[in-house]
C-alpha cells in the first residue's frame, strides 16, 4: 500500500512538472511570437489623406555648443541667422522622404537600394522652394540612384560622389547653388 501511494505521488509530481513546462515553453514562444510580429510584420504608421503628398519636413539645427541654452539670433548683413555664441550661421534642414530604386546590377542580380536623404539649405526660402518642387526633385534623384550599381554605391569613395550627385540634381532643379550640403540619414542595400 505504502508503495501505490508513492507511485502516485511520483506520478503527480512528473504530470505537474510536464504542465510547468508546456506553460513555460508556450510564454516563451509566444514572446518570441510578439517580438517577430512588431519587428517585421507591423503595418507602418497611418499617412494623412489618401492622394495626398506628404511635404518634406524642415527643421532648423543650431551649432552644437548652442543646444540647451537659449538662442538669440539676428541677422547679420549677408542675411544669415547666427547665433548668440560663435556667429556660426544657423543652418536649415530638409528631409525627403525615402527613395527605394532598383539598381542597374547585371540581371541575375536585383538588388534595391533605399536611401533617405537630408538637405542643408542656405536659407529659409531655399527650403521652402525645396517644397515646392518637390516632385521634380524626387524625380531627378530617383533617375541619378536607379542608374547606379552595387558596385557604385558600396565604397566610401561611390557614397561621397552619389550625396555630391545628388547636391548638383537638387541645385539644377532649384536653379542656382541653394544646398550647402547633403547626408545620409539612412542607406541600405539589399
Amino acid at each position: 500500500m505504502a508503495e501505490a501511494v508513492a507511485e502516485e505521488e511520483g506520478k503527480k509530481k512528473s504530470g505537474l512538472l510536464k504542465w510547468i513546462i508546456l506553460v513555460v515553453l508556450l510564454l516563451a514562444l509566444g514572446g518570441g511570437g510578439f517580438f517577430a510580429y512588431t519587428k517585421f510584420f507591423r503595418a507602418p504608421a497611418p499617412e494623412a489623406a489618401p492622394g495626398a503628398e506628404p511635404a518634406p519636413a524642415v527643421q532648423e539645427h543650431a551649432p552644437p555648443e548652442a543646444h540647451g541654452e537659449a538662442k538669440k539670433e539676428e541677422k547679420s548683413h549677408e542675411g544669415k541667422k547666427e547665433g548668440e555664441k560663435g556667429g556660426k550661421p544657423v543652418s536649415l534642414m530638409v528631409s525627403l522622404d525615402p527613395f527605394v530604386v532598383n539598381l542597374a546590377d547585371p540581371p541575375p542580380a536585383r538588388r534595391y537600394m533605399k536611401v533617405r536623404v537630408d538637405a542643408e539649405m542656405v536659407d529659409e526660402k531655399a527650403a521652402n522652394e525645396i517644397k515646392d518642387k518637390n516632385v521634380f526633385i524626387r524625380d531627378a534623384i530617383i533617375l541619378l540612384l536607379s542608374s547606379k550599381t552595387s558596385q557604385d554605391v558600396s565604397s566610401m569613395e561611390g557614397k561621397l560622389s552619389m550625396r555630391k550627385e545628388i547636391a548638383e540634381k537638387i541645385n539644377l532643379t532649384l536653379e542656382g547653388p541653394k544646398v550647402v550640403r547633403v547626408y545620409f540619414s539612412e542607406l541600405v542595400i539589399q
